[in-house]
């Protein structure tokens, strides 16, 4: 019996070859063909679903069909490999080897026409040879003629008119000023779709087609991008993606296209982040784009060269498409994006009428709760400083990842390990745990309506234990986890609201 892994369903739109096919032809087993530039073409992207194992079928069966051994997928391999070095070969030497040839031939032709007048008692066995000569001549020319050809030149413009025709490609670019969506879950899917796009880009299309020419790469990009966005693509600029694509070629060329696949994964949440920022706010996606590239240009690691590719992944027009791509709610966009992804992405100061509220601004994020069982609290707490002429009075924090069942998480004064300076909160308050997010504070401090419309209108508001402080002083934000339970939960404090509109320095 097969292993389970070898298993794949069956799917509509997807062509299987028979394994049998390959290891056990029925044809001759060898022949030469002679295929055109646009032949060659169309071969060398479709040699990537041969990358694929599940392309591969060695039993049909009813509900799903078995894909290759490890034996049968590495002979195969060996026969794609071999392929596609016949596809990548570059013939000129061969080619002006068989050009010589040829001219050879023609030469003794012509010794074997003066040959074949003045010998009469030989004629009719030279004639003979000068017709087999001549067939060999006509055939290695076919071979010639058939060998591929990686010079696109010629073979590129057509595709792009073609494009420019059907409304794919269009000259201008609209969209650098085009607004971002202005709210928080948009903001995060477009800016993660913007991040899968690139790298998918380069490890799904650019790197399984073994080749550097953009006549072969467009349709393949074109092809990717079109499934993406759920079979409709238009108005890309044809300027933008040509950059786009070039950039990458040269950075195969250079031979460094792994190390940017590897620091873009790496960089993920900073880029995500990044455009979350500007795209939240209704930004631009050409600000959106800008946020990215001060990421990149901010990586010491990152060759100035390698920087210019990167920054050809964040161009206005990907953000545009993205956002399409997630309006329609495509399989592929809904697939790659994770809720919530943004919760944790650096923040800004948020200013009001006679508040201010700052991120968290050390480290000890979160604080993790772990209740083992038994009749006892478990007790955690964070610690910062206020400076002398401030004044805290407010807290935004957020409960992630509750599980078990322990129901009660108190805000408590500190004790024991968190008895350390002064407590933000009296020994009174709600006992109920739900993940979200809490708002804290003491009333008559600040315009606390307004502060957590601003900052999360979906918080829950509470009083009870809230108090103020002022600088200098060290102070404590505590809480009890239990009390006869079994649980875990992580507290993650967002935002320390301050009176005024100074923020303060540490």
């Amino acid at each position: 019996m097969p292993e389970t892994w070898r298993y794949k369903q069956y799917y509509d739109k997807r062509i299987l070859v028979e394994t049998a096919s390959l290891l056990d032809p029925l044809y001759p087993d060898a022949r030469i063909l002679c295929l055109s530039a646009e032949e060659v073409a169309l071969l060398r992207p479709l040699l990537g679903y041969a990358h694929r194992r599940s392309t591969f079928v060695s039993q049909y069966q009813a509900s799903q069909y078995v894909a290759p051994s490890t034996e049968e997928w590495d002979a195969i391999q060996a026969i794609v490999a071999g392929l596609e070095d016949k596809l990548m070969v570059d013939c000129t030497d061969f080619y002006t080897a068989l050009q010589t040839i040829a001219a050879n031939i023609a030469a003794t032709n012509a010794r074997l026409e003066t040959l074949n007048t003045n010998v009469a008692g030989t004629n009719t066995a030279i004639t003979g040879t000068y017709d087999e000569l001549q067939a060999m001549q006509a055939a290695l020319e076919c071979i010639c003629r058939g060998m591929p050809n990686t010079d696109d030149t010629a073979a590129l413009p057509p595709i792009i008119d073609e494009y420019l025709d059907d409304g794919t490609f269009d000259v201008d670019d609209p969209y650098p000023g085009q607004a971002g969506p202005g709210t928080e879950s948009d903001a995060c899917a477009i800016a993660q779709l913007v991040w899968a796009f690139s790298y998918e880009m380069l490890t799904e299309v650019i790197q399984p087609a073994q080749t550097g020419a953009l006549a072969v790469l467009l349709p393949a990009a074109v092809l990717a991008i079109t499934g993406w966005l759920g079979g409709v693509l238009v108005a890309v600029p044809v300027g933008a993606i040509m950059y786009y694509l070039r950039e990458i070629i040269d950075a195969w060329a250079r031979g460094s296209l792994d190390g940017v696949v590897n620091s873009w994964f790496t960089l993920k949440d900073e880029l995500v982040c990044a455009a979350y920022d500007e795209l939240k706010v209704g930004a631009s996606y050409a600000s959106a784009a800008a946020a990215m590239s001060e990421v990149i240009n901010e990586q010491e690691d990152i060759s100035p060269i390698d920087k210019v590719v990167f920054r050809a992944f964040t161009a206005p027009w990907v953000f545009a498409k993205m956002a399409y791509a997630w309006d329609q709610l495509t399989t592929w966009a809904t697939s790659r994006v994770t809720v919530g992804f943004c919760a944790d992405c650096p923040t800004d100061d948020i200013i009001g009428s006679n508040w201010i509220a700052v991120p968290w601004p050390w480290e000890g994020m979160p604080i993790h709760f772990d209740h083992g069982g038994g009749s006892w609290w478990e007790v955690h707490c964070a610690t910062g400083t206020i400076p002398a002429g401030f004044r805290l009075s407010g807290l935004f924090y957020e409960i992630k990842n509750f599980t078990g069942t322990c129901t009660q998480l108190k805000k408590m004064s500190g004790s024991e390990a968190c008895a350390v300076g002064t407590s933000m909160f009296n020994n009174t308050s709600e006992y109920t745990i739900t993940n979200g997010w809490y708002f804290t504070y003491l009333t008559g401090e600040f315009d606390y309506t307004e502060c957590k419309a601003a900052v999360r209108p979906d918080a829950t508001s509470s009083t009870l234990g809230a108090k103020a402080v002022s600088g200098p002083v060290t102070f404590n934000y505590t809480w009890n986890l239990g009390y006869t339970c079994t649980g875990s939960c992580d507290i993650y404090i967002r935002y320390l609201v301050f009176n005024g509109t100074t923020k303060p320095t540490w």
